[in-house]
């Protein structure tokens, strides 16, 4: 028997946006939610197996009626919205009419108990300097006179969800959110992520003063699930709003600054160029009428007037409600997330990291690692073979990894730090960049990259999941066209049998894999390092002086810490022929094999095999 805080049959509103399918992928691992439903004008995007979508228009009445008698959900959230320079017309009749009807069919539908609605800072009047909370924040109204359509519209939707609330039929709530960024995010990181491209990331527009809010993108997911829960639960008291961020307030242009340092293209300060704002704001103002006078306003500039003017406000808020009534909790270090962040975007995008010394590449993380290792024991007799290993490994910042793999966020390859670590990033990212621009081309779908995601096996392999380390999506589809699977150190037999299991158990949708195979050939034994310290030493010297100490040591005597290494590259097909297309080429630090150097073979068989 169901609980009554079980989420119960859900329906995602806009679930296949970008913060919607998010949403959908968070619900999928929740084990109360028995149902998915997404509505979305054309649900041809962002879609996860096992989730229903529907066709529609939710400022289409009927519709939107139709659509609650037939699935009856539980909880709805509603996550749509235009973007912010979408026309008038569109914004008011999405974000106000459709949110009207949303709330009147779950009023009228008895099983539909938690209406959850997603609020906007730019609903909120701007108060430059001041940390809001939800009592003294204001939202526009219809009389606004200095806001835009969007901040209008999203205002009045703001309103009417709290305002329809009534505790014994519909709770509602809104979670308000700001600047949101994650990975595959086209919108925030991928904008700014792509003057990397164009050599304008040290550009910043006016004098970066103003404070803002950002969130990401998973904690914003995770927030709407907590206010229905505590819904359901009879915990929250409806008709409220909540904000919700990272817990961090910085100038916009130090949290783009933050991702470009993560990307690998880091500015310093006597290299950032300041462009007056109401210079910028005044080029786009020209812009947007060049545009308007000889397209006859069927075409718009990508630089818009009204988000360049929103830098001259700022956003400042106070998470305190969200944490004493939902339960939430910010992300712990946003400085890592964002980083992990512009790596994985970074790569999707194909920006490759720019070169950093090895000098600085062996410094500050290869020392915080010595000392922790050190700090396990008492005395170097505690130190096991294993522990000097790691010590050894770390010291030189070589390849002190066991195994790189694209995570689920797509391409956030794990393990040490060191050349390895950075150039097999770029290097796969930019192999199946290319593969998925040329497949694109020469056919009518639409292509993809994904990380390492989950698959159930069909067929010889059924009951059985496989997560590939890349792949290569054709959208619509259940399993990668091209799966591409990396062992360091593995069996080879091990990579054939994973390979054939793709093959075998995905109903024929993978077409190939592409297997990285890596040997680490001759290290050497020198486990019984001691780094010419005394027990008097190791127990009397500072952690950052000792480990200080065996790096230069190691430096000193020109140990090799680490072996050679041997790469083979095997492209499986889905009639079981394969073909070496890399035989054990020898790599080491500073020569590693680009792979884009043997792209004929795989493209073109890719091509005809598609």
């Amino acid at each position: 028997m169901a609980s009554n805080s079980d989420l119960g049959v859900v329906l995602v509103v806009g679930g296949c946006g970008y913060l919607g399918s998010n949403l959908v992928k968070m619900l999928q691992e929740e084990p109360t939610c028995t149902a998915i439903h997404v509505i979305s004008r054309t649900p041809t995007q962002n879609l996860h197996p096992g989730v229903t979508y529907h066709a529609g228009d939710i400022s289409d009445a009927r519709q939107v009626a139709d659509l609650f008698t037939k699935i009856n959900p539980r909880v709805v959230f509603h996550t749509a919205s235009p973007k912010d320079i979408a026309p008038e017309s569109l914004l008011r009749k999405t974000n106000i009419e459709g949110t009207r009807n949303l709330l009147k069919a779950a009023r009228e539908t008895k099983s539909t108990r938690a209406f959850i609605y997603t609020g906007s800072d730019s609903a909120l009047e701007q108060m430059p300097g001041v940390k809001q909370t939800e009592e003294t924040a204001k939202l526009y109204t219809e009389r606004s006179k200095d806001a835009n359509p969007y901040a209008k519209s999203k205002a009045i939707a703001d309103a009417e969800v709290q305002a329809a609330n009534t505790s014994l039929t519909l709770t509602t709530a809104v979670i308000r959110i700001p600047g949101l960024y994650g990975e595959n995010d086209d919108n925030c990181v991928g904008t700014l992520l792509e003057t990397i491209t164009r050599g304008e990331h040290n550009v910043q527009v006016g004098d970066n003063k103003p404070i803002f809010e950002f969130v990401y993108v998973k904690k914003a997911c995770e927030a709407h699930i907590l206010a229905a829960k505590r819904i359901l639960e009879g915990r929250l008291n409806g008709g409220q709003a909540f904000f919700i961020s990272d817990g961090v307030s910085l100038p916009y242009f130090d949290f783009a600054r933050k991702l470009y340092a993560g990307a690998g293209h880091l500015v310093p300060p006597d290299q950032i160029k300041v462009m007056p704002l109401w210079l910028v704001v005044g080029i786009a103002k020209l812009g947007e009428w060049l545009y308007w006078a000889f397209t006859f306003n069927t075409k718009f500039p990508k630089m818009r007037s009204q988000r360049i003017r929103y830098l001259a406000g700022g956003c400042q808020w106070d998470v305190s409600k969200a944490r004493e009534q939902l339960g939430y909790e910010p992300v712990t270090d946003q400085d890592a997330v964002l980083k992990k962040v512009a790596q994985a975007e970074s790569i999707r995008l194909g920006i490759k990291n720019k070169r950093i010394p090895t000098a600085i590449n062996m410094g500050h993380h290869a020392q915080g690692q010595i000392e922790r290792i050190l700090d396990r024991g008492r005395s170097l007799v505690d130190l096991s073979a294993d522990g000097v290993i790691e010590l050894r490994r770390h010291s030189e910042q070589s390849i002190a990894i066991d195994k790189f793999k694209v995570s689920s966020a797509y391409n956030d390859i794990r393990g040490g730090p060191g050349w390895i670590h950075e150039d097999a990033a770029a290097l796969i990212g930019k192999f199946l960049g290319l593969l998925r621009d040329r497949l694109s081309a020469a056919t009518d779908s639409r292509y993809f990259l994904t990380g390492s995601k989950n698959c159930l096996l069909a067929g010889e392999s059924d009951c059985s999941s496989k997560q590939a380390d890349a792949s290569l999506m054709k959208s619509g589809t259940k399993w990668p066209v091209v799966a591409l699977e990396v062992g360091i150190s593995e069996t080879t037999t091990k990579l054939y049998d994973d390979a054939n299991r793709w093959l075998k158990g995905s109903s024929g949708q993978t077409k190939h894999v592409i297997l990285v195979d890596v040997q680490e050939k001759g290290r050497p034994d020198t486990s019984n390092d001691k780094w010419d310290l005394s027990e008097v030493d190791f127990l009397e010297t500072r952690r950052d002086r000792l480990s200080d100490h065996i790096l230069q040591w190691y430096q000193s005597q020109g140990i090799q810490l680490v072996g050679n290494f041997k790469l083979s590259v095997h492209l499986w097909y889905s009639d079981k022929y394969r073909q070496c297309i890399l035989n054990e080429a020898a790599f080491s630090p500073g020569k590693l094999i680009d792979l884009t150097t043997i792209q004929d073979a795989p493209f073109e068989i890719g091509l005809s095999h598609a």
